[in-house]
């Protein structure tokens, strides 16, 4: 039991040494990494513009399929259209009344302007004739339209390497954003380690400066050291206080930038796991063998010939994502221009079309059409 309650108070101190609170969870690099593509808000705007990217691409995929629209109204009259029977009102001012000029009783005459047959027969007709049904105040209309391109000179075929050229491009960029934040996050992540490294320094500083700052109180009160050596002391002391206070705002601060990627309270505190943690050791044989191996790795990387400089390169430049990303972007640039120049080409297709008319004299209401049509800009100024 004494054992179990030395071991937490000698935790607890550590933790209290680097500056840290006891009652705080673990994390490491990969956990931040985690936290952070997970709630940094520009990665999730790049996240949504690549989404905008693949739906623009789908929409230009869309342009090979047919298009079916629909145009519909109901129109209401103020009166009901009507068709005069010129015959009908000729004779009603002309040949009704009398015998005038240009008028003959023969069959077959000229009654006023307009060739006659019979009177008899002209009588019998109405003066006008209903356009709609009889009382129809309103004329329904509809107009279903299909249509599928058949040739367009590749503008659809570029349109669409263009927007795929552009889904790259997109992709490329937030996968820059991605690394940037990771490099940045682990810069952050290194920089509480290092302040927590800082701050267990300036307090073993300011423990050993105020042992002996004692040290020489008390050889001082014993007539063994001087006036100013105790100043001096109490000097030192004060500048290793001063180092602390400064290293612990350090460790807030760099508490602050790394919880401000992580999108926590600026005061959040946890437990950081060392990246290399090293065993420690007091042997010189093993710390020389560790020395020796690091300068031989440097000796190794220094021997590379041109030829692996140069795999090496070739590599960098096809995985890093700016690279990839201007190269995605020159790609759509010229897929735009060549949908452009297939802009001035002939565009041919074919349409279907159903038309209503919903006239009570018309008979049939609803008729169908098919053709074949051809579009040519031949020249637009």
């Amino acid at each position: 039991m004494r054992r179990i309650s030395r071991f937490v108070a000698a935790l607890a101190a550590g933790l209290g040494l680097a500056g840290i609170p006891p009652t705080l969870w673990a994390e490491n690099l990969g956990d931040a990494w985690a936290i952070a593509l997970g709630v940094n808000q520009q990665l999730q705007a790049q996240q949504a513009q690549s989404g905008a990217a693949g739906l623009n691409l789908s929409a230009a995929k869309s342009a090979r399929l047919p298009t079916v629209r629909n145009f519909t109204f109901n129109a209401f009259l103020t009166a009901a259209p009507d068709i005069q029977n010129p015959f009908t009102s000729t004779t009603a001012t002309g040949g009704s009344s009398g015998r005038g000029a240009g008028t003959t009783n023969t069959p077959g005459a000229t009654t006023g302007s307009v060739p006659t047959t019979n009177a008899g027969v002209l009588s019998g007709l109405p003066s006008v004739f209903p356009v709609l049904g009889p009382g129809q105040r309103d004329l329904p209309f509809s107009l279903t339209y299909a249509a599928v391109p058949l040739y367009t000179g590749g503008r659809i075929l570029r349109s669409i390497d263009a927007a795929g050229a552009q889904v790259g491009a997109q992709r490329s960029e937030e996968f820059r954003t991605a690394l940037d934040l990771k490099l940045t996050v682990a810069e952050a992540y290194v920089g509480v380690l290092r302040a927590q490294k800082d701050l267990q320094v300036a307090r073993t500083n300011v423990e050993q400066l105020a042992s002996f700052a004692r040290d020489v109180k008390n050889r001082r009160e014993q007539g063994l050291a001087l006036r100013s050596d105790e100043l001096a002391a109490s000097v030192s002391l004060a500048n290793g206080q001063l180092g602390e206070i400064q290293a612990t705002t350090a460790l807030e601060a760099a508490w602050a930038t790394y919880n401000r990627y992580l999108c926590r309270p600026l005061k959040d505190m946890a437990f950081l796991e060392e990246l290399n943690p090293l065993t420690p050791t007091g042997d010189p044989t093993q710390l020389a063998q560790l020395a020796l191996e690091a300068v031989r790795a440097s000796t190794r990387v220094s021997a590379l010939d041109e030829a692996e400089v140069a795999a090496l390169t070739d590599q960098a430049f096809r995985i890093r994502p700016e690279l990839a990303g201007l190269s995605e972007q020159a790609r759509g640039l010229a897929a735009q221009a060549a949908a452009a120049r297939a802009g001035v080409r002939p565009q041919a297709g074919f349409a279907m079309a159903f038309v209503y008319l919903g006239n009570n004299n018309s008979i049939p209401q609803g008729f169908g059409a098919a053709t074949f049509y051809v579009d040519w800009t031949i020249t637009d100024g």
